[in-house]
């Protein structure tokens, strides 16, 4: 029911991040991030059997794989007749949504 899409956007590192109570090593974080789509998809999926839904998140920010630079993702939960999810079915869905995400991202992260 889901399909991934993951956008590494060359931005500027952040100058300031928000930060936990209190810090979290790289690798820690980094291990955080790549088990996060998994955790959304089992939430998301419950959810949609629940209430009939369907689900589409953006997520990202800093990303200690990516030298610190912003990445983005999306994740998608719920097709339509053909198999496909919002994400692929919107030819410009790249362009239209995870571009202005990780501008507003690399904005956000560097006030």
């Amino acid at each position: 029911m889901k399909a991934q899409v993951e956008v590494h956007f060359k931005g500027p590192k952040p100058s300031t991040v928000a930060t936990p109570s209190h810090k979290f090593s790289d690798k820690y974080m980094h291990s955080a991030i790549c088990k996060t789509p998994t955790f959304l998809n089992w939430v998301l999926d419950s959810l949609a059997k629940k209430t009939g839904w369907y689900y589409t998140i953006l997520m990202g920010g800093p990303n200690p794989a990516n030298n610190g630079n912003i990445s983005v993702a999306s994740l998608h939960v719920g097709e339509n007749s053909n198999g496909t999810c919002f994400g692929q079915v919107h030819s410009n869905f790249e362009h239209n949504y995870m571009e202005p995400y990780a501008q507003f991202l690399t904005a956000a992260f560097n006030e």
